[in-house]
């Protein structure tokens, strides 16, 4: 079997609609993404920056967790008054720290994206819009994680080539290539429709006939469906226009289609913005 030519999903706006620029990113505090605090990265960042700023977005939204808005604006005033630098090395833990409410660290996208953007723009915040939640909220308790990640991994396996995402490749892109060029590729059609059919034929490998798959995907979607719905919430304003909401790629082929339902709203590639 070999892979289908990419194709274009993304719908085409009206005027009374608000533009989510649903902008994908690796998660910049990983092990495989080096370099993010040195001096070349960071010139890199900010040239990223003047290019999204470019497209006069009204609004920063990024992927933490809603309940805890007031712990980003405490950040993202740190960065504001200069308490805090782009470049420097930190971990800060939220009083409330567990799943909904994970570290912050200065490598992240949030702060070296988000925060920088949205303060190049003199916006007053960023905006959380994540719903967090524990995936496996939807199963048995007696699916334990190990039996689980036996299961994935055993269906992973057992995916065609094209199917398996190629971190490998990944990590020599992000090493090759400046971050505006890495997210224009990593934004592409084949790399977002990849990692959601990852995300289903992993789940759904399992021999068990629990429905464990579609109970995992339960979770995930309920997330993003939450997303969606704050997304909406804080686009209501009259005043909003654009979005850019900063957020893991692997979210971005399942909100494009839940905003895409949403009447008000229109979900908008990143690609010509990266790449104009």
């Amino acid at each position: 079997m070999t892979p289908t030519a990419p194709r274009n999903d993304w719908p085409e706006p009206t005027p009374e609609q608000t533009r989510v620029l649903l902008l994908g990113t690796s998660h910049l505090d990983s092990p495989r993404v080096a370099g993010v605090l040195g001096d070349d990265r960071q010139r890199e960042f900010e040239a990223l920056t003047d290019r999204l700023a470019d497209w006069e977005p009204d609004t920063v939204a990024v992927e933490r967790s809603h309940r805890h808005q007031d712990h980003v604006d405490a950040l993202y005033t740190d960065y504001r008054t200069g308490e805090r630098a782009f470049d420097e090395q930190y971990t800060i833990e939220s009083p409330r720290m567990g799943m909904d409410d994970p570290e912050v660290t200065c490598q992240s996208e949030v702060v070296q994206i988000g925060f920088r953007l949205a303060a190049h723009l003199d916006h007053d915040r960023v905006h959380a819009v994540d719903s967090m939640m524990d995936m496996a909220a939807h199963l048995d308790r007696d699916v334990d994680d190990e039996w689980f990640e036996e299961q994935v991994d055993a269906a992973v396996e057992s995916l065609p080539e094209f199917l398996v995402p190629d971190y490998a490749d990944h990590v020599e892109k992000w090493d090759n290539a400046s971050v505006t060029e890495f997210l224009a590729w990593y934004n592409r059609e084949e790399h977002l429709r990849t990692n959601d059919r990852t995300h289903f034929a992993g789940a759904f490998g399992g021999p068990e006939d629990r429905y464990v798959g579609s109970r995992l995907l339960t979770g995930w979607y309920e997330r993003n469906l939450k997303t969606a719905e704050n997304l909406r919430r804080v686009a209501g304003g009259t005043d909003t226009d654009r979005v850019v909401l900063v957020v893991g790629q692997g979210h971005v082929h399942v909100l494009r289609h839940l905003l895409d339902n949403v009447p008000l709203l229109c979900p908008v590639s990143p690609v010509p913005v990266l790449e104009d």
